[in-house]
Parts: C-alpha cells; structure tokens; sequence
C-alpha cells in the first residue's frame, strides 16, 4: 500500500479548521498549514495503517486546530499517531482518537509540492495576494 506523494488535508477540531499540505516520500514527511505551522516527521506502514511520528512547529500568535491558546513564542508538539491507509488511499474521514480532531486526506498534484516545502508559506501567501489582487480588479465585491 505505497501513499508516497502529496496530500491536502482538511482538519477540523474544538478550535475550528486548518488546511495542511503534506508531502510524504519514502517515509519522511513534510508540509505546512494554513496558520503557518511546519510539519516535519516519518511515517512507515503499521498493520493495516501507517505510523505517522510527527513535529508540529507553530509560529508566534497562530491558532491551532487542537484548542491551544496562542504563544508568543515558536511551539513545537511531536508525537507519534497510527491512522489507517483508508485515510490516504480513499479519502476516507478519520478522528484521532487522542485530540478529537477529524481529517480528510486527497491526493493532490505533484505541481504543488512547493506548498509543503520550506517555502510553502510564502508561496501560499503570494498565492493569496493575487487572489486578493484579482478580486479588487474584478467588478464584484470581495
């Protein structure tokens, strides 16, 4: 059951949701979320899933899906989850057991892979900007 490639996934928890890039290739994870958070970790088949041992790295006044009050300090949480391979391989839901918290995975195009990479967050920010640029060009309103 090979999952190796890039993955958007929708999180949803207490405190509300994130979208999160990741890219897994040969058992090293990486990617970033939508509050700016990095994710760096391994993963490696498990029975009838896979364990994913993460490093989630937060940034200074970012939300988290998890319901933690914000730091105005870098945050890193690590820990090591299993989820089944239905996760990967047919988009099926899946809560985490431990944090109440829902995800959805979708195998998205290689072409993205610069959205999990270090500079994943600038790039979704550039992509936002012109979004932002194209609707105050466009004769509606934002």
């Amino acid at each position: 059951m090979p999952i190796d490639g890039l993955y958007s996934l929708a999180a949803v928890g207490i405190a509300g949701m994130s979208a999160i890039v990741l890219k897994l290739d040969q058992g090293r994870i990486e990617g970033n979320d939508s509050a700016g958070a990095r994710y760096i970790g391994t993963y490696e088949a498990d029975g009838t899933g896979y364990r994913l041992t993460l490093e989630i790295t937060s940034p200074p006044n970012s939300f988290g899906v998890f319901g933690s009050s914000a730091s105005e300090t870098f945050r890193t949480n690590s820990d090591s989850i299993i989820v089944p391979a239905s996760l990967f391989l047919e988009r099926v839901p899946y809560t985490l057991p431990s944090y109440g918290i829902t995800v959805i995975a979708t195998r998205i195009p290689d072409t993205y892979a610069n959205l999990a990479g270090k500079d994943g967050i600038r790039t979704l920010i550039g992509m936002l900007e012109r979004a932002e640029a194209a609707w105050k060009n466009a004769a509606r309103p934002m």
